[in-house]
């Protein structure tokens, strides 16, 4: 299959920079995506208006000096994320120690939830790098997998796969019969991993969240009522610049007393009050800049 001269283009420059941000030291790395993020977000201004007006629509309150620096943090933290992401096959069981500021405490809430012995649920937000406990997981001996919706540069997204899969992270692309492999993993042991903060426009499950009624996705919920699994709920942070934390919020098994349609709805409803919670409580780590706003029409 043929590519056009702008795929090719963006997936060469999109090999040049994991080159970059993968050989260089890591806080080298991050002052160069520091820079990066204050010219987009200061001389590009890259969405900025929609972001400070996203911002105050949660929190009406908020004087405006906070509501910038908000702004700017989620921003940075998106840039140093990325270079996380770009990074992740370099994250071994030392770089976790190190970096990881409470890892005793994430390696003992795994061993209490019996992984690798069983299969899980792994469901979060749009904060933090997802990449790191992905590898806490696997550093547990969990095999984990996650679900891809194919880019439009093919290159580029044939380039995040095979990044995903040089640590051993199956990658699922979403095509017919996705369904029973995902029960299938599950019930053999293996750990899913899902970001659930985004907006379901047709359809979906109701939940209270941030102040509004938003519908979002209810799959992580129905693969863990469906494989008979628990969920857990975890919420993610960057820690100043190179430091990261892992908080378990909760674990949640399926409630067979209730109706597929009420135990979905009562996990899911769990999870965002908690996604809620952490969000209030530290708004600067949440992805305010995501194209489909959680709590747009």
């Amino acid at each position: 299959m043929g590519h056009s001269i702008k795929h090719r283009i963006e997936y060469i420059l999109a090999c040049f920079w994991v080159w970059v941000f993968r050989v260089l030291p890591y806080r080298v790395a991050l002052s160069i995506g520091w820079a990066a993020a204050w010219l987009g977000h200061y001389v590009v201004r890259y969405r900025k208006a929609m972001v400070y007006a996203r911002i105050r629509e949660v929190f009406p309150d908020m004087s405006a000096d906070r509501v910038r620096w908000i702004a700017w943090l989620s921003w940075r933290n998106l840039v140093f994320n990325l270079i996380d992401t770009m990074r992740v096959s370099k994250m071994d069981k030392a770089w976790l120690q190190r970096h990881v500021v409470n890892v005793a405490e994430v390696e003992d809430a795994f061993t209490a939830l019996g992984i690798p012995a069983q299969g899980i649920v792994a469901v979060s937000m749009h904060m933090g790098c997802a990449e790191i406990a992905a590898r806490m997981l696997q550093k547990a001996g969990a095999d984990v997998f996650v679900i891809f919706k194919t880019q439009k540069n093919l290159l580029v997204d044939r380039k995040l796969n095979a990044m995903r899969g040089a640590t051993g992270i199956a990658c699922l692309p979403v095509t017919d019969g996705l369904y029973r492999q995902i029960l299938k993993r599950l019930r053999n042991g293996e750990t899913l991993a899902m970001l659930a903060d985004l907006r379901v426009d047709d359809g979906g499950i109701a939940v209270d969240f941030l102040g509004h009624r938003v519908h979002v996705g209810g799959g992580a919920a129905l693969f863990a009522r469906r494989a008979g699994v628990p969920l857990m709920c975890a919420v993610f942070s960057r820690v100043g610049w190179c430091q990261h934390r892992i908080e378990v919020r909760f674990t949640v098994h399926p409630d067979e007393r209730l109706s597929v349609e009420e135990d979905v709805h009562r996990i899911m409803q769990l999870a965002f009050s908690a996604f809620d919670e952490t969000i209030r409580a530290r708004p600067e780590q949440w992805f305010w800049y995501n194209k489909k706003w959680i709590l747009g029409d």
